[in-house]
């Protein structure tokens, strides 16, 4: 049975990076309605494996045994069949998923092959389970039996969450909307993401009027329902509209799958092409808008080490500083139009619904804590609440053209923020990711999790933004309390 432990062994491997990373941390598919079908073939298919690998560990399957092991065996490889096919229809799938998914249907074909003569001949002897044990191999796979079986439960769980988040978000959990004498009216790109559906409900309770361009409709509308305007070209909005303020958070998430020649492509595109397309709304504008508001990032800078960073430090040469400088560069562009802009350089957000803090905090609850690289790399870190606090800040204090650090006055180190998160839910931090590893395995991705800046917020500061949360403990338990 070694082979045939060995061959599932790279399924049990491959499978829990695929269902950690792309559908709980890059997906986040417990949480979307769109993927209650997608979600229900994981559970089936989980608690089979849970059934499979304890009955594999510790038995024998004799006669009618054999062909009841074959049918579970078909009716997972039924499931993953279905699985696929309903992928493909409601979310468009990643390259380096795709790839994962072939590397593991090709591990099964193996693994089916391998087993294939052991329960031929099993199927020939008398009708009866026969204990056995293989050693440690039994342990583990009791342990994996046992880990997926749970994990099933929780998806199963999971879909019937779903089933009743079929109900649109803005009725679930709906936005008192004031009633304003003089509302402005806002653009916002990038509206359904992390950062925008938070900007964008703030508006609704503040009463006033939002355009949301968006390239999901469909989501757009489930979020915010009638409360927003929701357009998927800017040739949607007339000359003639009157707009106060731009907010273009738009961009391709940098985390979810390697960093390939094309996906850098698209990092640029996504948010090279929306600003020359906001440049283009503003000529047309009869009545320009008096503010864009452009989303950045500290990793303007690049890696500095410990050099306290300011709003006039110099950027680098690597790929993130050359990405957030070409933006930037777009942005100003609008200068030219009368339109003042302010660059946002956007440090790590910690919220419940997004960010870094999903990841980091399920894998702590998971006793998986984990430091990265030496954990001496600076983390510059800033809340949801108030990244979005100091948005409205800049927008009703008028803040002339400038760049301005959204970062919280206090950063920490890695290995900091990683025990303070791990003790806030109880849990220890036992791992530790050398670097070489991490650049081994995801290569120009790692500089997400390996560089770092101490970047301070100065000009927030002295134009007289105060922060909810100055250092990482207020905001861990703010979060958690929420």
């Amino acid at each position: 049975m070694n082979n045939v432990f060995i061959v599932l062994l790279v399924q049990v491997l491959l499978g829990g990076f695929d269902n950690l990373w792309h559908h709980e941390i890059t997906e986040k598919l417990p949480s979307k309605p769109s993927a209650l079908h997608e979600l229900a073939m994981h559970s089936v298919r989980e608690l089979i494996y849970g059934v499979i690998f304890v009955g594999l560990a510790w038995f024998e399957w004799h006669g009618y045994f054999a062909y009841m092991l074959a049918g579970l065996l078909f009716v997972e490889l039924i499931v993953t069949l279905i699985d696929f096919i309903i992928e493909d229809k409601t979310r468009k799938l990643p390259a380096f998923e795709r790839v994962l998914h072939t590397l593991l249907a090709i591990n099964i074909g193996i693994f089916f092959a391998v087993l294939f003569p052991r329960v031929s001949g099993w199927a020939a002897q008398a009708s009866e389970m026969v204990y056995v044990t293989y050693g440690l191999w039994s342990w583990c796979y009791s342990l994996f039996g046992l880990g997926v079986f749970i994990w099933g439960i929780r998806d199963a769980i999971a879909v019937m969450k779903l089933r009743i988040l079929k109900i649109p978000l803005w009725q679930r959990k709906p936005v008192s909307h004031s009633v304003k004498e003089n509302p402005k009216t806002y653009l916002i790109t990038g509206g359904t993401g992390f950062i925008g559906t938070a900007l964008v409900r703030a508006l609704i309770m503040r009463g006033d009027k939002i355009i949301v361009l968006t390239r999901d409709l469909a989501k757009a509308k489930y979020q915010f329902g009638p409360q927003v305007r929701v357009i998927e070209a800017l040739d949607e909005i007339s000359d003639y509209e009157k707009i106060d303020t731009i907010i273009n958070l738009a961009g391709e998430a940098l985390a979810g799958g390697l960093w390939t020649k094309t996906r850098k492509k698209s990092f640029f595109d996504s948010r090279i092409n929306i600003t020359r397309s906001i440049f283009r709304l503003g000529e047309r504008l009869i009545q320009k808008p008096q503010l864009l508001i452009n989303a950045s990032a500290i990793g303007y800078y690049g890696n500095r080490g410990d050099k306290e960073l300011q709003e006039n430090s110099a950027p680098e040469t690597d790929f993130m500083s050359d990405l957030c400088q070409k933006w930037e560069v777009e942005a100003r562009k609008l200068e030219q139009l009368g339109i003042n802009v302010v660059r946002l350089r956007i440090g790590l957000v910690l919220g419940r619904t997004g960010g870094i803090f999903v990841p980091f905090a399920l894998s702590a609850q998971l006793f998986g804590a984990m430091i990265l690289g030496s954990g001496e790399q600076w983390m510059s870190w800033i809340s949801l609440n108030d990244l979005i606090r100091m948005i409205l800040f800049i927008d009703d204090q008028k803040v002339q053209s400038t760049v301005i650090n959204a970062t919280a006055p206090k950063a920490v180190r890695q290995s900091e923020f990683i025990k303070k998160l791990a003790s806030s839910l109880h849990r220890p931090v036992l791992f530790r990711a050398p670097g070489f590893i991490l650049r081994f395995i995801l290569r120009d991705m790692a500089d997400l999790f390996l560089n770092g800046q101490k970047v301070l917020p100065n000009k927030a500061e002295k134009l007289g933004f105060n922060f909810a949360h100055e250092n990482i403990d207020e905001a861990f338990k703010s979060i958690l309390e929420s």
